[in-house]
């Protein structure tokens, strides 16, 4: 990789569109340079999700307006070019690019510079074979610039543009080196952009076919009204008037209105000269876009732009301390100095660095931002807090400088450990996350089967602003933070029980999880219970909705079929298979099913299409598939996983919200699915242990609370740390969260030795 000096590019200018015979000399000229294929960027599933749920938000484009603020957005270019360095884009050509973007992007109210060095990427690997999305999506990651739009002008690519959206993860466009910076094409460049603010071809079907009449404007075609619908223009507009040839009929589904496109439309398929338009709807989209979207870019004003400060992705821990860094930067020649910073909402959150200091022309500055939770120690206090920091200057174009802040409280994560339930038949290995499963294979199986539940996790949707949240633990994402864990091994119900309270890594949302096994009848021990329970502590309503994800690999994956059993409930993975030295031929099955009231839905879901290649659940294909009501299951032979959706709720103040899910296993088909559920019912049923008040810790049969009950917390506590039979029973002061500590211990001895005794809490 090699460098050059910086390039600022600050002013807009307009080339003059040309016309006539002299646009058609320009365009045999540029003929080799016009690319087969005009556009590689296609709408992904994530992009149609957020739009969706944006246009269901209430979001109004045509309300809008353009700020009055002129925006100055930095852009990082990379410049690709052979390995020994020649044939790249031209540093003639990209200030022709540069200019033309400007002048397309005027009428937004924006200016695009060039900010930085020129990043050269010499490499023939890149020159020769970015011709795929595979390829585009390794490009656009090199040497990326966080703060910046980054841009690759590459030869010999399969299309003059590709862009991501804001929902994607490729962050970056890719343009053909012969696709701009010269007189033939002043438009391509400026249409990529528009795709990274999230506009759509104006003659986009992903959201359905748009009538010519406009019937359906608001939720087909590109999502606008102002945008008239689009055939797709290739090869449909004469390049010296601009005009489309009324080829294509209207659709067959639309009242036969004919199209009327606009082919100036920067978004269209219109010939390069042609387009120089983006209209209010759209112009309005790209400023929301920037605002709320591209939030990661040091946007410019009056030369000055901020790089926000980020305590999110670590959070800080309860009590401790956490920093994040603010650039500030200054773009154009000029001196301007910064004389105060301060926090505008949040106390806790101070600006490290020596004030004043001044910015001497192309100059940054950076400062340290520190958030201070020592003071902080409930679970109210966890979540994602927001602030403003703001820097005075002595500029009178830009006084103020004001820098966003994001912070996420969380817990800090425990060591990760296993604890294998089950001794002779059925085990079950319950991690300490929030998740089942997921720390190894074969965690739930038969001694002499191989993996059975592969791996699995406790899903939380919400719908956070315009986007949909989904937290898990699988798949390598770890998005629940663990605070402690109370293990109880066979006890005098003969139960295994793994029992640990967690938060969510932003610190959002909390509650507890339960692992309960039947560890001594073989013949009772073909499940495993998996309670979740919510709890909300503070005095904000929570609103979640809950589900439970199981990748069940029955011996050979790619052959599994999965069902769904109305009668019991279940939705089961199955294969046959033979074992045991091939002696006998069996049906291995294992089972999902809800015990507590009904589920909103049970589902199959394929890991071609939700899990590989990517390894992951994508959050906005697991929200919608949460978020639908009915059950599905297919016959067809693949590799399927199991979704159970346990229902929304509404947690208020002091209120709590518990699910309840069976997993099964049997060797011997889904025909003996209904008898182990009713058997996991029966079981999960008697499992209230405690009975009317608390207290009873030594489980005394008459439920008695006398000395020996504090006997027995006394040993729990200081001596065998070994849990009582019933901890609901020793969770004497009735905390919420479940803990049995020393406050627990003192209200025992309170109770049973200074009168008048207080009465005991009621049972949970």
């Amino acid at each position: 990789m090699t460098t050059t000096r910086p390039l600022m590019l600050l002013s807009a200018v307009r080339l003059t569109r040309l016309c006539g015979g002299i646009l058609l000399a320009l365009m045999l000229l540029a003929g080799s340079s016009i690319k087969s294929q005009d556009c590689g960027t296609i709408v992904p599933r994530a992009q149609i999700d957020y739009e969706l749920l944006l246009r269901a938000s209430g979001i109004d484009f045509t309300a809008r307006r353009a700020p009055s603020t002129a925006y100055e957005i930095p852009v990082a270019v990379h410049i690709v070019r052979q390995s020994d360095g020649t044939d790249g884009f031209a540093p003639s050509e990209l200030a022709i690019a540069m200019a033309d973007i400007n002048a397309q992007y005027a009428q937004v109210g924006w200016t695009f510079f060039v900010a930085g060095d020129i990043d050269y990427i010499d490499s023939d690997y890149y020159y020769y074979n970015t011709t795929t999305f595979s390829v585009y999506g390794q490009l656009v990651v090199e040497n990326r610039v966080p703060w910046a739009m980054n841009v690759y002008f590459c030869p010999n690519t399969s299309w003059c543009g590709v862009s991501s959206f804001s929902s994607t993860p490729e962050r970056g466009l890719l343009v053909d080196s012969a696709c701009a910076g010269h007189a033939g094409n002043n438009s391509t460049f400026a249409h990529e952009v528009g795709h990274w603010f999230d506009l759509f071809h104006t003659h986009e079907t992903a959201f359905g076919v748009e009538c010519p009449n406009g019937a359906n404007c608001s939720y087909a075609g590109d999502l606008f009204c102002d945008t008239p619908a689009d055939p797709t223009l290739s090869g449909h507009v004469d390049p010296s008037t601009c005009s489309y040839d009324n080829a294509v009929p209207p659709p067959d589904a639309c009242d036969g209105t004919p199209y009327a496109p606009q082919t100036e439309n920067l978004m269209s398929y219109s010939t390069k000269l042609c387009r120089d338009l983006f209209t209010t709807e759209q112009s309005n989209k790209m400023v929301y876009t920037l605002e709320n979207q591209r939030t990661q870019l040091s946007v410019f004003i009056g030369g000055l732009g901020v790089i926000p400060g980020n305590i999110a992705p670590l959070p800080v821990e309860l009590g401790s301390t956490a920093t994040a860094q603010v650039t500030i930067h200054q773009s154009v020649a000029d001196q301007q100095t910064l004389i105060t910073g301060v926090s505008t909402s949040l106390s806790e959150l101070s600006v490290i660095g020596t004030l004043p200091t001044t910015l001497i022309d192309v100059d940054s500055v950076q400062y340290t931002v520190e958030f201070d939770a020592t003071g902080l120690s409930s679970d109210c206090d966890l979540g994602v807090k927001y602030d403003t920091v703001r820097f005075t200057t002595n500029s009178a174009e830009r006084p103020l400088i004001e820098v966003p802040v994001e912070v996420a409280i969380s817990y800090v994560e425990t060591s990760m450990y296993n604890h294998l339930m089950g001794s002779h038949c059925l085990r079950f290995t319950a991690p300490n996350t929030a998740g089942f499963g997921n720390q190894q294979p074969a965690a739930f199986s038969l001694e002499y089967m191989d993996n059975a539940l592969y791996d699995g996790s406790l899903l939380l949707g919400l719908i956070d602003g315009n986007d949909t949240v989904v937290y898990r633990d699988v798949f390598g994402a770890q998005d629940y933070a663990v605070i402690d864990t109370f293990i109880t091994y066979a006890g005098g119900d003969q139960r295994g029980v793994n029992e640990l309270r967690f938060s969510t890594a932003d610190g959002r949302i909390h509650g507890k999880v339960f692992y309960t096994q039947q560890v001594t009848d073989p013949v009772e021990c073909q499940y495993a219970l998996v309670e979740y329970e919510f709890y909300n502590s503070c005095d904000t309503t929570l609103s979640i909705l809950a589900g439970m994800y199981a990748d069940f690999d029955v011996v050979d994956a790619t052959q599994n079929r999965a069902g769904y059993d109305s009668t019991t409930g279940t939705v089961w993975i199955s294969q046959p298979f033979v074992y045991q030295s091939q002696l006998e031929t069996a049906v291995q099955v294992c089972g999902i099913s809800m015990l507590s009231d009904s589920p909103r839905n049970l589902r199959a879901l394929s890991n071609s299409e939700f899990v590989y290649p990517t390894n992951n659940l994508v959050e906005g294909q697991m929200y919608e598939q949460m978020s639908l009501t009915g059950n599905t299951s297919s016959s067809v032979s693949q590799d399927w996983s199991a979704l159970l959706t346990l229902g929304d709720a509404t947690i208020g103040p002091g209120d709590t919200a518990r699910f309840t899910a069976a997993l099964m296993y049997s060797d011997n088909g889904t025909n003996e699915l209904a008898d182990i559920r009713s058997r996991a019912e029966a079981y999960y049923d008697n499992l209230d242990c405690c009975v009317a008040s608390v207290g009873n810790v030594n489980n005394d049969p008459a439920d008695i609370v006398d000395i020996g009950d504090l006997t027995q917390l006394i040993t729990y506590l200081f001596i065998t740390f070994e849990p009582p039979d019933c901890m609901e029973e020793a969770n004497i002061n009735g905390s919420s969260d479940g803990v049995v500590d020393m406050g627990d211990l003192t209200d025992l001895i309170s109770y049973l030795f200074i009168p008048p005794p207080d009465p005991l809490p009621d049972c949970p």
